[in-house]
């Protein structure tokens, strides 16, 4: 009915819309009907520093396309897109996975229970799993590209390399949100991991432009292990996890990488 990506942006407005006041008229709590002001400011005040972030984690996630339009456009910001769509199901799928295991850790975090060791361990096998699972659809996108897109088959390597960078983005997504619930400084912690990650970012894929496109999406890796790190530095401060564990989570981390970086280099 409407022409171009305004439809896409209606046809979103609409569901967004009806959501917002289908849970507002009948979902029981402190934001329904009758609802004090007082209650519904103490909400939006709590629920913020969450809102702030998601909105950085997403520009964030984004921002990767904005820079390849900057220093290429045309036909290579197409290919370029594609590769960083692939990355960004990657990462919103172990994000989504992530909303049942955080509360748990945030709740027995406040409440000076967390099983340091255990969470370690689980951890460590998600960093891990996630370099292997980015290893295998490394593999596995080829012969799929071929089939299902191929007119941006071109786009291959870039989607293999970008893939890389989307194994500790898929972690810190594990634990940016229980940064959020734990932190008592929350707009400190949101502007340092993004602006640091996004000035990384930039210039990972400002100096790779001249090599190509595939090494673009390379470029994305400094600003995700930057994001990562970040992330777990500001656990440690915030006494979620001790130095040697959040050592040793950095230690898994950094396999995922090489497993996925070693058969993305290998596939090219």
């Amino acid at each position: 009915v409407v022409d171009d990506t305004r439809g896409c942006f209606a046809a979103l407005t609409l569901w967004y819309g009806a959501a917002a006041v289908h849970l507002a008229l009948t979902r029981p709590g402190p934001a329904g009907p009758g609802c004090p002001p007082a209650a519904v400011g103490r909400l939006l005040s709590n629920a913020f520093p969450l809102f702030v972030s998601s909105l950085l984690w997403t520009a964030y996630l984004t921002g990767n396309r904005w820079l390849c339009a900057y220093v290429s456009g045309g036909a290579a910001l197409g290919y370029f897109s594609f590769a960083a769509n692939i990355a960004f199901l990657f990462v919103g799928s172990v994000a989504t996975i992530c909303q049942i295991y955080y509360p748990e850790v945030s709740r027995r975090t406040l409440a000076g229970t967390l099983p340091r060791r255990r969470v370690l361990g689980e951890l460590s096998v998600v960093a891990i799993g996630l370099g292997i699972a980015a290893a295998t659809a490394e593999l596995a996108v080829g012969p799929l590209m071929r089939q299902a897109f191929p007119t941006y088959f071109p786009a291959v390597d870039a989607v293999r390399l970008m893939l890389v960078s989307a194994a500790p983005l898929a972690l810190a997504s594990w634990l940016l949100p229980l940064l959020l619930a734990v932190s008592r400084t929350p707009w400190t912690d949101c502007l340092a991991i993004f602006a640091g990650g996004f000035l990384l970012l930039a210039a990972g894929i400002l100096c790779t432009a001249p090599a190509g496109l595939a090494w673009q999406a390379a470029g994305c890796l400094p600003g995700a292990v930057f994001v990562l790190g970040a992330c777990l530095v500001r656990l440690c401060r915030a006494s979620v996890l001790c130095r040697a564990t959040a050592a040793a989570l950095s230690a898994a981390a950094m396999l995922g990488v090489v497993i996925a970086g070693g058969t993305a280099l290998l596939s090219l």
